[in-house]
């Protein structure tokens, strides 16, 4: 069951984030695909730490294959976003790039922050 605790972080971490990036865009331009990647995140988060807990409740060698499975999934739907996005639009390159380094970061911290305390109890 997914817990209250972890919808919060996760709706919190998604609305700093999109705050944040505003707030940089009044300095200088950021590209509105940092706002939908960080939505896209945030949802493919919840799904993982869904399909992670699912597996807790079978057994703790599942968990750590879900787990892996899921850090893996993130890091290589980033990276391949990064690569299609680059090659596409070079001018813009840096900000995407710690922008979702930013995004994938925050998520990993709510989804270890989270698994950690349910998995611990």
């Amino acid at each position: 069951m997914i817990s209250k605790a972890f919808v919060w972080w996760l709706l919190i971490a998604t609305i700093l984030l999109l705050g944040g990036f505003y707030g940089v865009s009044l300095v200088t331009h950021i590209p509105i695909v940092l706002y939908i990647a960080t939505i896209a995140f945030s949802v493919m988060t919840f799904l993982l730490y869904k399909n992670i807990l699912q597996a807790n409740d079978k057994s703790p060698r599942r968990f750590v294959t879900a787990f892996m499975a899921s850090v893996t999934v993130k890091l290589l739907v980033t990276a391949t976003f990064l690569g299609i996005y680059i090659y596409f639009n070079k001018d813009q390159k840096v900000p995407v790039a710690l922008g979702m380094m930013v995004v994938y970061v925050v998520n990993l911290i709510v989804l270890v922050r989270n698994l950690t305390n349910k998995v611990s109890n």
